[in-house]
């Protein structure tokens, strides 16, 4: 609002409470058969042409237990916050909606369609709240509220899938999506000396073990160990005779390395120093942080850099 932006934010607990939702949500429960069929087959194809093998991704199947049908919503309430799957029967000329557990709707399709959407609409209390998973909200907005809807690369990749059920199901074609992003980093995030790296300190590490000589300017290491060992470099013996020689070259590293105890307690302090800070750069450069830890000039910036871009 100080922006000068005007923008409709509803609660899902809002949108769930609409008669729209209400017809949805009825829709898919008076066939649960046909919407189980179309749910999991439309998963499966998805899973097969991705090389998906997990059974939890990107949604886990839809059960089915006797008469009982698992619907991809959740009901749970004020008195018990933990969510529990939602499943659906058809009972003669009612709906039976319930976890399983506690919680149960009927709603009555005897008197039509209009008197059950509101039934299951006035339904909703504190002890009773029925929401839909990510993937059917996702649809329902689609579907019913939107005229276009923004995804992320996240939802727009998963959302494939919500195509193919949306086609399989409501016949029709799924309406299109647009997808936005933008990599915005924390002002922070470029700050890092890269010279600090923990990588190029092991290297500095690495040389201390095998070429310790290269740290005479920091030390006394005395020259006639640095000239002896540039004698046995110069003179590498062919390939299988070089024992005695390997073991002269790592008995004078370790010589020179006495010397060079200071540099080595330096440069472990040094990489403990840059292990920290490169934790804090992969939390700064990370493009998951919310818009309101950004400076609001950066992001009106970034924003209107990319309407720029619009065709």
């Amino acid at each position: 609002a100080e922006l000068g932006l005007q923008t409709l934010e509803l609660p899902m607990s809002v949108v769930c409470r609409s008669s729209s939702f209400s017809n949805f949500v009825l829709h898919l429960c008076l066939d649960p058969h046909r919407w189980h069929e179309s749910y999991n087959q439309s998963l499966y194809t998805y899973r097969a042409a991705h090389g998906i093998r997990s059974h939890a991704h990107p949604v886990p199947a839809l059960s089915r237990e006797g008469d009982w049908y698992e619907m991809p919503m959740w009901i749970y309430g004020d008195d018990d916050p933990r969510r529990r799957a939602a499943w659906v029967r058809l009972t003669g000329s009612s709906i039976e909606i319930s976890d399983r557990a506690e919680r149960l709707v009927i709603v009555d399709l005897s008197r039509g369609g209009e008197i059950a959407s509101h039934q299951l609409a006035g339904a909703a209390s504190p002890t009773f709240k029925l929401r839909p998973r990510a993937l059917l909200t996702t649809m329902y907005a689609r579907l019913i509220l939107s005229d276009l809807f923004l995804h992320g690369i996240g939802g727009a990749k998963y959302d494939q899938l919500g195509d193919r059920i949306i086609h399989r199901f409501f016949k029709v074609t799924p309406p299109d999506y647009g997808v936005l992003s933008a990599t915005v980093l924390l002002p922070a995030s470029d700050d890092r000396d890269p010279r600090r790296s923990t990588t190029s300190i092991d290297r500095s590490i690495r040389a201390l073990r095998f070429a310790p000589e290269s740290f005479a300017a920091h030390a006394s290491i005395p020259r006639s160990l640095v000239q002896q060992k540039q004698t046995l470099l110069n003179n590498i013996p062919v390939r299988g005779h070089r024992a005695s020689w390997h073991r002269q070259i790592t008995e004078l590293n370790q010589q020179m390395r006495s010397f060079l105890n200071d540099v080595a307690a330096d440069l472990e302090g040094q990489r403990a120093v840059a292990q920290i800070a490169e934790k804090e750069a992969q939390v700064l450069s990370s493009r998951e942080h919310p818009f309101p830890v950004f400076p609001v000039e950066k992001m009106l910036n970034t924003f209107r850099r990319c309407l720029s871009y619009a065709p």
